[in-house]
């Protein structure tokens, strides 16, 4: 009786997700919205258990350090293991570093590239094989507006999104034989943990508010929802591409008010 109903339940679920970093901002969106997707199950990761008990809307939580390469096959193992199969995998993962190059350590450069490279690396490594057993599923990295667009003092970080961008656009062509969709979402100034002092006082915010074509830093669900559309199958025929949540940080400059005010 158990056993019968334990597989009733696993033929409701209709979508399987895992997300890596669930316990930020923008991964605790996330795993909110996926859930209310009718059938889907969401597998929550985190570094920590305790960040992870926050996330209350995921069915199951597993931590990982993303820098690990055995710790998050183990999350994907665990997944399968459960429910058969993985259809969609988002990294919300990532760090901020902001000085010059000279001023730079060699420590906090590879500590960078761990945490953004070498953790969207492990999380593909890890994600492909599943999917390619099951006839395919989206990948979502995160990436940067600065790897795109030039800024002062963030060198480090625009040659490590730069990278995780490189990663994305390779391993969409690599795995596109097997329906595997890997695409990159650019996020600008979003408030978040690792973000706070843009927002630490007026004039830092009104700084960082210039600087943006829509006049506004990002929240969290700006970002968590432009993953979740690239990550469901109805986003079926887009892969390797980036898809800037950023008010135009990326790619334009704001408007001068009294040119806009004269058109």
């Amino acid at each position: 009786m158990v056993l019968t109903a334990l597989a009733s339940q696993l033929r409701r679920v209709v979508l399987i997700y895992v997300v890596f970093g669930a316990a930020g901002a923008v991964g605790s969106d996330l795993v909110s919205r996926l859930a209310q997707q009718q059938g889907a199950a969401i597998v929550a990761s985190d570094r920590d258990h305790g960040d992870l008990d926050q996330v209350k809307s995921a069915t199951e939580m597993h931590p990982a350090d993303v820098q690990d390469e055995a710790a998050v096959q183990s999350v994907l193992e665990k997944t399968v293991e459960k429910f058969g199969r993985v259809d969609g995998v988002a990294d919300c993962t990532g760090s901020a570093l902001i000085k010059p190059a000279h001023l730079t350590s060699a420590e906090e450069f590879h500590d960078a590239m761990a945490q953004n490279v070498l953790s969207a690396f492990n999380i593909l490594k890890a994600s492909v094989g599943p999917m390619r057993k099951t006839g395919g599923g989206s990948i979502v990295f995160n990436g940067s507006a600065i790897a795109h667009r030039g800024y002062a003092n963030h060198d480090v970080m625009a040659a490590a999104k730069g990278a995780v961008a490189g990663l994305t656009v390779s391993a969409a062509s690599t795995y596109s034989p097997h329906n595997i969709r890997v695409n990159l979402i650019v996020p600008g100034l979003t408030k978040a943990k690792m973000t706070a002092k843009l927002a630490e006082s007026d004039a830092a915010r009104d700084a960082s508010e210039r600087m943006i074509a829509l006049g506004r830093l990002g929240e969290a669900h700006d970002v968590a929802r432009a993953i979740e559309f690239l990550l469901h199958p109805d986003s079926c025929y887009i892969t390797g591409t980036s898809l800037h949540v950023d008010g135009g940080l990326g790619n334009i400059a704001p408007a001068d008010a009294g040119d806009s005010k004269q058109a």
